[in-house]
């Protein structure tokens, strides 16, 4: 302990009172203000959990990050503040706490330090910012124009924080991430946790991999693709490709459009930019593999899809869609703030969510937070491109075979690719960034993994732009063996 606060002692005690804070306002408050009762165990082993977390996160912010990646992935919580329709009824995700945690930790630790960085070393950083801020900033512009006569200011508030808090989380933890990873062991050891989650949360081992885990799969499938692309031999190969077999089985089993582009698109994306060899290839198969279901079937997958689609109902998301636009056009610049759109879209339809990240954010956020959101997802696929480009034609002094060069040439592709396809997704479907009402915490349970994997890339474009990795630091290492007496 003594050790930990001293590396920062400013830093490390603003931490623990950070966290202590953070804990009673998840954990205590929920219970005064809104008559909750839970065991008393597990109030008293929150409190201590957290704080054990951040002195984790002054000492190993690597070892931090991943611990939260595995809880996060086993979906580790204890309800606190879970909103289900207009009730406040119970839960947060005790892994979310942490997160909160280490962000605020990160930030107070790491605000003098960035200062001395390069400015394009965090690409992301200006846009990142406004994603966080914009929401808050909605809350507050939504408290001063709402009519009272349509909800309390109690659940207003209580609302609209919750929804303004999933989204300050995502962005914080990309930005925050970038800052953490400090070289490419620290980002095989969170993608080695994140694929090795992701291969069992299939099978639904003991219930602890429930739908954030599930979710987990479509983003490192993605990854899993990049990976065979460039494996250098057949059986490893093989082994990345089994990757892709469950989520393509519970793509096709839910006939769900979004789940298919949030994977197809991403595959086609990665093999086009590896040769056009691979996109032909790629492609082949899955038309082959579409026409294989459909004699399989006895019908049209794309057939089914629409049936399932009338019967569900889920053409009412276009009509959501069209009802988010209009309510955006009675509050153009900052929207009717996260979960807002209680007060106007409850009793119309069964959701109370337009069920597209578009559609959310421009009426919750308004011109303002679309201006922002737009701005990030732009800025993250240019990044992961110019990344990729980066490791993928190194001049003759860094050298093709480089093992660092070869892990971010493939990871930087896979990332790109799953962040475009979710983007595309979102047009119907807010898994990237979910309403407040759609699932709330448990549903940012299976986006943040998408956040975190963009920090390391940005990392990665960090690292480049410094020359700690690439042509700078190979020609520090020609030096020394052209001159080792000098380097000795």
């Amino acid at each position: 302990m003594r050790s930990v606060l001293t590396l920062d002692s400013h830093s490390g005690r603003r931490l623990v009172m950070a966290g202590l804070l953070l804990v009673a306002a998840c954990c205590f408050l929920p219970f005064l203000f809104m008559g909750l009762s839970r065991e008393s165990l597990e109030v008293l082993l929150i409190p201590i959990a957290v704080i054990w977390f951040a002195i984790l996160a002054i000492s190993r912010p690597a070892a931090a990050l991943m611990v939260y990646v595995f809880l996060a992935a086993v979906s580790m919580r204890c309800e606190f503040l879970v909103l289900q329709g207009n009730k406040i009824s119970g839960g947060i995700f005790f892994s979310q706490v942490l997160l909160a945690v280490f962000l605020i930790g990160w930030m107070m630790r790491y605000t003098a330090r960035l200062e001395r960085e390069p400015r394009a070393s965090l690409s992301l950083s200006l846009p990142l910012l406004g994603l966080a801020v914009i929401p808050f900033v909605s809350v507050l512009s939504a408290y001063v124009t709402w009519d009272p006569e349509v909800s309390t200011v109690h659940r207003k508030l209580v609302v609209q924080l919750a929804g303004a808090s999933l989204i300050f989380l995502a962005a914080a933890a990309a930005f925050l991430t970038a800052v953490v990873v400090k070289s490419v062991s620290h980002a095989r050891a969170i993608v080695t946790i994140m694929v090795g989650i992701a291969s069992l949360a299939f099978f639904d081992v003991l219930g602890l991999f429930n739908t954030p885990g599930k979710a987990l799969i479509f983003t490192v499938a993605p990854l899993a693709f990049t990976f065979a692309l460039y494996a250098p031999t057949h059986s490893r190969r093989f082994l990345w490709l089994t990757l892709l077999i469950p989520p393509f089985i519970i793509a096709i089993q839910a006939i769900k459009v979004t789940l298919l582009v949030a994977l197809i698109l991403p595959v086609l994306f990665a093999s086009f930019a590896h040769s056009r060899r691979a996109f032909f290839i790629t492609l082949a198969a899955l038309i082959a593999g579409y026409l294989i279901l459909g004699a399989a079937l006895g019908k049209s997958p794309a057939l089914r899809v629409y049936e399932k689609a009338k019967r569900m109902q889920d053409f009412d998301r276009i009509l959501l869609f069209q009802k988010a636009v209009g309510t955006w056009k009675e509050h153009p610049l900052f929207g009717v703030g996260p979960g807002g759109q209680f007060a106007y879209l409850d009793g119309e339809h069964f959701y109370g969510t337009a069920h597209s990240l578009y559609g959310n954010f421009l009426m919750e956020t308004g011109l303002f937070g679309m201006i922002f959101l737009l701005w990030v997802i732009g800025a993250a696929v240019l990044m992961g491109w110019k990344a990729f480009r980066f490791c993928r034609y190194p001049p003759r002094a860094r050298g093709p075979d480089n093992p660092e060069f070869a892990f971010m040439r493939t990871f930087t592709l896979g990332q790109t690719a799953g962040f475009l396809g979710m983007a595309v997704a979102g047009l119907f479907s807010d898994t990237m960034l979910p309403a407040v009402q759609n699932g709330g915490m448990y549903m940012f349970g299976a986006s943040v993994y998408l956040w975190i994997l963009l920090g390391v890339t940005a990392a990665f474009r960090r690292m480049q732009l410094e020359g700690k990795v690439g042509q700078a630091a190979d020609l520090n290492l020609y030096s020394e063996l052209e001159h080792p007496r000098a380097s000795t």
